[in-house]
């Protein structure tokens, strides 16, 4: 515990020695990200070999402040270990990843500082044990990351986005303090050690407080506007590590608050279970119909954080039903989908800014053919988009896996019609965000990677430097190493959910037998793939007696014109799903025989919870508020007079009422 601490100092002191060092100089380039991913990867190195010490062990300090109820105190459990843990490594891969990302843009000085801040408060969020520190620790989190996503502040979009997340951030904020007063008002304190065992309705208000306060952090529908906005203004490195692991920091808090809550009710689990579904599939809808490769990655967070719900949704209903078995298995689904998104959409991210990078450019529509000239991102790449589609042999399918039989079994095995019909509608939800989330990771990746250059002016000449490529190999490496290996993941899984379900009598043998079928099936599917590889690289050799072109049905000369783009891609799709999303579209023709321009067909989805719910509030608050900006008059006198005002009021209520 005490090297936690002691690294995370460590930390704060890189970011602040990069304030001292000149842009220009070699140190600011290297030594401070070096600095930063080496002490993530000596504490990462730590925990992983001494695990059950680290977790055993505790570390309190109390010292005389200043500020009221604020305790220091730090500690260590399951539950926080199995969030730093990914949090570890995607700052390692962000971190080396930085310098060479920067190399035609180079940041301002205070970049490393901010992000250095992010990463030491993210690991003071998971280790405070008293609302103060907890409060203050997310504070530090949510204004670095907005320093961050405000990098670019040239632009306007980038500035948009960065008050949009920082105002939602501190709204997140206010229902914090609510929610801690209110866990702190049986007994007055505000460490979390007091908080447990509470039970009736105060447990539910508890509940819907925390899904507020967290839901704003963790993206889920509908309080994710700021997540497609910021994620796209923000440098790529930390755009991976915001959507990788910063907004599972919200999930951490709905999981923290759980353990303090008793006994579960049954509608939490439903509740959880319509919002994952709503987030899945509305996320997924409204990822395929984006022309930003940075915004698809982002709605598809929104989508992911879908999939993790449901696990919790039925994680809560079975312990509400006491089944052991449908509990277990759907928070284990639940915190493994944690560790495995914050893996594949960091590769995406970084993936996605290697792209950026090259071309310059983020539309998804002014790419194509990419993977003759940067084969190497497009592998990587291909890595993370068949892994967040959840098939074998890569680490989304074991989670997902451990989901649906949670959910078949809470069908077919448990006699409560309430649990199976839960079941059922997570079944459904996760097929159909499953099968959306193919079809969009097609899209994205065979209109950027695939077919012809659709304009020559962006077309890369090089693949990314080779650090950049070995940053985005460790998530990539590891996606395939959990789906093939997910059996000794089960260590790091089970401590989670004693935690949450509030009993360590679980048969664990079910689970173990999932992760191996899972094992078997993604090696089934390996040895399969690599059959095929070999018969075609073994047939390849024989030599070809005569070369001719291919029939191209009158068209001798294929134009990048002539393939589908991704609005055409998108737009069946698009139009099966009308009534939940809302499709904007263009086509420009013309009626001559003989046009000069070929048939141009746009389409794109808008966020109807931005443009329609959440811009209609924010302007009656505006219409609101301006009608009362007399009372603020910048007089002085005026101001004395509401103080006087003030006072007396004060004093009528202390001796009077």
């Amino acid at each position: 515990m005490l090297t936690v601490i002691i690294c995370t100092l460590i930390l704060v002191l890189s970011g602040l020695l990069s304030l001292t060092l000149k842009r220009d100089h070699i140190s600011f380039k290297h030594i401070i990200p070096g600095a930063i991913a080496t002490v993530c990867t000596f504490l990462l190195i730590h925990i992983i070999i001494d695990y059950k010490s680290v977790i055993a062990s505790s570390f309190s300090a109390f010292f005389s402040w200043q500020l009221p109820f604020a305790n220091l105190v730090f500690g260590l459990d399951p539950l926080s270990v199995f969030f730093l843990i990914p949090m570890l490594i995607l700052t390692v891969s962000s971190s080396l990843y930085g310098p060479r990302y920067f190399d035609k843009h180079p940041p301002g000085h205070k970049h490393w500082f901010f992000f250095s801040t992010l990463v030491a408060g993210m690991i003071l969020v998971l280790l405070s044990r008293n609302a103060v520190m907890f409060i203050i620790s997310w504070e530090v989190m949510s204004l670095s990351s907005f320093f961050l996503v405000i990098s670019d502040k040239d632009k306007d979009e980038s500035v948009q986005a960065g008050w949009l997340y920082f105002i939602t951030a501190h709204v997140g904020t206010a229902f914090l303090f609510a929610l801690f007063f209110l866990l702190s008002s049986t007994d007055g304190s505000f460490d979390f050690s007091s908080w447990t065992g509470i039970t009736g309705r105060k447990s539910s208000v508890v509940f819907l407080l925390a899904l507020a306060a967290f839901g704003l952090k963790a993206g889920f529908i509908p309080f994710h506007i700021w997540l497609p906005q910021a994620h796209p203004a923000a440098p790529s490195h930390v755009s991976a590590l915001m959507s990788g692991i910063m907004i599972k920091m919200g999930i951490y808090g709905i999981l923290r608050v759980l353990t303090f809550i008793s006994p579960y009710q049954a509608w939490w689990g439903f509740l959880l279970i319509a919002l994952g579904a709503l987030s899945g599939i509305l996320g997924v809808l409204f990822a395929t119909g984006q022309h930003d490769i940075k915004r698809i990655l982002a709605y598809s967070s929104v989508e992911n954080i879908g999939i993790i719900l449901l696990g919790t949704g039925m994680g809560i209903t079975g312990v509400a039903y006491g089944s052991q078995t449908v509990a277990f298995l759907g928070f284990a689904g639940a915190l493994l989908h944690v560790l495995n998104h914050s893996l594949f959409k960091s590769l995406l991210f970084l993936g996605a800014g290697a792209v950026i990078r090259q071309t310059g450019s983020g539309e998804v529509d002014h790419m194509g053919g990419l993977i003759r000239t940067m084969p190497k991102t497009a592998l990587l790449f291909l890595t993370g988009a068949i892994a967040i589609c959840g098939l074998p042999f890569f680490n989304g399918f074991t989670s997902e896996l451990m989901i649906y039989v949670s959910c078949l079994y809470g069908s077919i095995k448990e006699p409560q019609a309430a649990l199976a019909m839960a079941g059922l509608c997570t079944i459904i939800s996760l097929a159909t965000i499953g099968g959306l989330a193919a079809t969009c990771f097609t899209r994205l990746f065979g209109t950027v990677f695939l077919g012809e250059p659709r304009y020559s002016a962006i077309t890369p000449q090089k693949e990314i430097p080779s650090m950049m490529l070995w940053a985005m190999a460790i998530p990539a490496v590891l996606c395939v190493l959990i789906g093939m290996l997910s059996y000794f993941i089960l260590p790091l899984l089970t401590g989670p959910v004693y935690a949450l379900a509030g009993s360590t009598n679980y048969n664990t043998s079910g689970i173990k037998s999932i992760a191996l079928t899972s094992s078997l099936v993604s090696g089934f599917f390996l040895l399969s793939g690599a059959a095929v590889f070999l018969i075609m690289w073994t047939s390849g050799k024989k030599k070809v007696r005569t070369e001719t072109v291919t029939w191209d049905c009158g068209y001798s000369r294929p134009a990048p014109s002539m393939q589908y783009t991704s609005s055409s891609f998108a737009a069946p799709l698009i139009r099966l799903f009308h009534f939940p999303v809302a499709m904007k579209k263009h086509l420009s023709k013309s009626d001559d025989l003989f046009p000069a321009s070929s048939w141009k067909f746009f389409s794109a989805v808008e966020d109807w919870f931005l443009t329609g719910i959440y811009t209609t509030i924010i302007r009656s608050f505006d219409r609101a508020f301006s009608s009362l900006r007399w009372f603020q008059s910048g007089k002085a006198g005026q101001y004395v007079l509401y103080i006087a005002v003030t006072v007396i009021c004060l004093i009528i209520w202390k001796f009077y009422l």
